[in-house]
């Protein structure tokens, strides 16, 4: 997704130029690949669940509100907010402050999603070294590190540093919250709870967007960037809480620890 977007971001820079309407005639490719896999046909076969019986597999169908881990789902609403926010927000910024046009904005947000894609990449070695709350505690605290430099800064240097920074922890996000919740659950309830939390994640954005618009249009936007600033501080507060918390009932939790569900 995020390597698709380094193709996107530049088409929609020129169809800015020509017409701020023309950039959402992008999301007519969602149709295609919606068509083009309602009419495609697959001799693939579903896989059955593992890690349970049928009966057990009934019971958590009926039973989801005690085994689903449901803070996850508050999670994934300030992770969206604190992922799309700023992709929505910055560009009025850029506007405001340097005056950029649609290409220019496209080509920083081609940048900073390469960022956000090489790291990306780099999860699986982070895990390696670093435990998930460890990616937590890096993700919030430069999020929240990067939009409080993005909110202070009076030059495009220094907007582009603290987008650069926000990206570093941006990109660690939603694999860090799959990797934490598959880590909880047995392999039969993980579909399905992976898809409440991806639905948290995405509904997040409409839900925010209503509560910010109003300080936006008052303050301007920058004054979202200070709002992505603290609650991604609030939360990495929360998170060092945590740490020490199970640091105290089971030693240090910055290095990996072996995952076991119900953990």
């Amino acid at each position: 997704a995020i390597f698709c977007s380094l193709l996107i971001f530049p088409l929609a820079g020129v169809l800015g130029d020509m017409s701020w309407r023309l950039p959402f005639l992008l999301y007519g490719f969602g149709l295609v690949v919606f068509a083009a896999l309602l009419f495609s046909r697959s001799d693939e076969e579903a896989q059955a669940d593992q890690g349970g019986s049928a009966e057990q597999v009934e019971e958590d169908e009926t039973s989801i509100w005690t085994w689903m881990p449901w803070h996850y789902v508050l999670l994934s609403l300030f992770v969206g907010a604190i992922t799309f926010l700023p992709t929505i927000y910055l560009p009025y910024q850029f506007k405001e402050q340097a005056g950029l046009s649609p290409s220019g904005i496209a080509i920083i947000l081609m940048g900073t999603a390469l960022v956000s894609g090489i790291m990306a990449m780099l999860y699986g070695k982070a895990r390696r070294r670093f435990s998930v709350h460890a990616v937590f505690l890096f993700s919030f605290g430069a999020a929240a590190a990067g939009m409080a430099i993005v909110a202070f800064a009076n030059s495009l240097p220094a907007v582009l540093l603290g987008f650069v920074v926000y990206s570093l922890g941006n990109s660690w996000f939603v694999p860090n919250v799959m990797t934490s919740l598959g880590g909880k659950l047995a392999n039969h309830q993980q579909a399905r709870a992976a898809g409440i939390v991806k639905a948290g994640h995405f509904l997040s954005t409409p839900l925010c967007v209503v509560i910010v618009e109003p300080y936006a249009r008052q303050f301007g936007p920058v004054s979202v960037m200070l709002m992505v600033s603290v609650a991604a501080f609030a939360i990495f507060l929360l998170m060092v809480f945590r740490t020490l918390q199970l640091g105290r009932r089971g030693g240090p939790q910055l290095a990996p620890q072996p995952q076991t569900i119900g953990h």
